[in-house]
Order: C-alpha cells, then sequence, then structure tokens
C-alpha cells in the first residue's frame, strides 16, 4: 500500500533544500513525480523545484497527510517540529537517515503521531541516482 493509498496525497518534505544534490530536493522531484502534492518547508527558500515553500508547516494553509523530514534530530526539537506535526494533526512522520535519535522519536509518539524510520526515496521505489 502507498503512502497516498494509506495517508492521503500531501506531503510535507521538511527541510527541502534547493541544492539538486541534496536528498530533500530528491525527495521533493520523487514525491512530485509519483504524484503526490508536494509542500516543501524551508524559511530560507521561496520556491523548491516550482513549489512554494513555506517557513513552517503551520504557514500550509491546506491540509497535510504526511510528512518527510531531512532534518538534525535537534533542530527538529528546537524547531518545534513535533508541536507543529501535532498541531497540525499530521498522521505520521518519516525520519529520514540522520533525521532520528529517541527524543524526537519518543516525543512524536507521545503526540500520536506514527514514526517510520525509513528512506523516503527507497520507500517510494525511487532511485536517488535518478534524480
Amino acid at each position: 500500500m502507498s503512502f497516498k493509498e494509506k495517508y492521503g496525497p500531501n506531503v510535507a518534505i521538511i527541510g527541502a533544500s534547493a541544492d539538486r544534490e541534496k536528498y530533500s530536493n530528491k525527495a521533493v522531484r520523487a514525491f512530485a513525480d509519483a504524484g503526490y502534492n508536494v509542500y516543501p518547508i524551508n524559511p530560507k527558500e521561496q520556491m523548491i523545484e516550482g513549489h512554494k515553500a513555506y517557513h513552517t508547516v503551520m504557514d500550509v494553509h491546506d491540509k497535510i497527510d504526511f510528512a518527510s523530514l531531512y532534518l538534525n534530530p535537534d533542530t527538529a526539537l528546537a524547531s518545534r517540529i513535533p508541536e507543529q506535526l501535532r498541531d497540525k494533526t499530521i498522521e505520521m512522520a518519516i525520519l529520514n537517515p540522520g533525521a532520528a535519535n529517541d527524543e524526537l522519536v519518543q516525543k512524536l509518539k507521545s503526540y500520536k503521531i506514527e514514526v517510520q524510520m525509513i528512506c523516503s526515496l527507497m520507500a517510494l521505489g525511487a532511485d536517488p541516482e535518478e534524480f
């Protein structure tokens, strides 16, 4: 079952980068290519790969079904990402390699947010080298 079938089509890529070599940028492109509605989250960018970039998850007016995190876990905690996901009623968070620590995982779970510690690109069936 795809993320779209299980959660919905709207995905926030938290820590999305405009640098096409970064995995967070590849995730923006891979999710878009797979037919998802992509919401890049990066306070320093206006647009990423043709998608409006948002400063925070809370700035997105549409419903977000799930999120894929590409932030250092300490940055995610300091930026109150778990609280933003909770307040936005996001069901599931993907913690990509390097984006997880015990504190972040426990906080997300305490807010009843499902945590998947996987590579978004691999879970989509996308080859990172193709992006």
